[in-house]
């Protein structure tokens, strides 16, 4: 498996944790996650100066993010950080602000110990206690 340094994330952005920056530590490539820019001002000056192929986009990084950077560019940050990863259910349901739409679509569904008991004869209940408990959190929290 690819290994890739994680150099640091926007220390003034919280809830989506990003943007954020990274580095391939054979190479010294870096990999930056950022907003796409697509204000037709910016790409517009940018264009006085360099052109986009194709396959290439313009990523907005805010000012506050310099010190991360920095630290790629110079090689100096600490090894082994980690990120904050993908965020859990658990996260994104407690961040929600206003409602919260659960949609399921998958192409397949592997068996559960609830269906498997309904299908043996059993009422295929199930402990659904901390999946209630997370909601009731969320609604009491605004959404």
């Amino acid at each position: 498996m690819r290994e890739i340094d994680f150099i640091g994330s926007d220390p003034g952005s919280e809830d989506e944790r990003c943007p954020a920056v990274a580095r391939d530590p054979d190479t010294g490539d870096f990999y930056q996650q950022g907003r796409l820019v697509t204000d037709p001002e910016v790409l517009k000056a940018l264009g006085e100066h360099v052109a986009l192929a194709p396959d290439e986009v313009v990523i907005w990084q805010p000012a506050r993010m310099a010190e991360q950077l920095a630290e790629a560019a110079s090689g100096t940050y600490e090894k082994g950080r980690q990120g904050h990863g993908i965020p859990t259910f658990a996260e994104l349901l407690a961040n929600t602000k206003r409602s919260a739409v659960h949609l399921e679509m998958r192409d397949f569904y592997r068996p559960s110990p609830g269906y498997e008991d309904w299908k043996a004869g059993g009422s295929g209940r199930t402990d659904r206690s901390r999946w209630v408990a997370q909601v009731e959190e969320a609604v009491w929290g605004g959404a």
